[in-house]
């Protein structure tokens, strides 16, 4: 859980890539400021 996705990366390109490296693991992500939630397969 992040407060907000800037938090995580600065950058597009990689925030896609720490989100699908989490996933392929088998974490989601959820983001409280920008409503998206992949730990339920719905964002």
């Amino acid at each position: 859980m992040v407060w907000r996705l800037g938090r995580l990366g600065r950058s597009l390109k990689y925030l896609i890539e720490v989100i699908t490296r989490l996933n392929e693991r088998g974490v989601g992500c959820r983001s409280l400021t920008e409503q998206i939630d992949t730990t339920s397969g719905a964002s």
